[in-house]
Formats: structure tokens, C-alpha cells, sequence
């Protein structure tokens, strides 16, 4: 291989490399954004009381809800 075929190989890894980076390092900072504003707590009905969980939908669990965080 001559140094053209390869100056040009490691190039495009470049680019290569440099657009996948990018689009990773969105979704994880999305990710982390998400999770920092939103919070697990425990369901409550309308007198105050703990929900359990309904075993007849065993994909959701009811027992726990995600809710904003309060902001200090």
C-alpha cells in the first residue's frame, strides 16, 4: 500500500470516528439529564397510603411513578 491509499485510510477513520463520537456523547448526556431531572418515589392514593403493585400487568409496576425533582 502506498502512503497516498493509506494517508487517505487514516482520514476517513477520522471522520469516521469523529461523527460517531459526537452522536454517542448526545444520548449520553441526554441520558444523564433526564435521570437528574426526574425522580423514583413511591406511588400514594389519595389518603396517603402506599399503592402495591397490581400482579395483572407484570410489565408496569404501579408501586413506584417517576416525578420532577424539586429544584432548591
Amino acid at each position: 500500500m502506498g502512503w497516498w491509499q493509506e494517508a487517505r485510510s487514516n482520514i476517513r477513520g477520522a471522520i469516521k470516528w469523529a461523527f460517531t463520537s459526537s452522536t454517542k456523547s448526545k444520548k449520553t448526556v441526554k441520558a444523564k439529564a433526564e435521570s437528574e431531572e426526574y425522580e423514583v418515589v413511591r406511588t400514594r392514593n389519595k389518603k396517603g397510603q402506599y399503592v402495591g403493585d397490581d400482579e395483572s400487568t407484570p410489565d408496569v409496576n404501579e408501586a413506584y411513578t417517576r416525578r420532577k425533582k424539586k429544584k432548591k
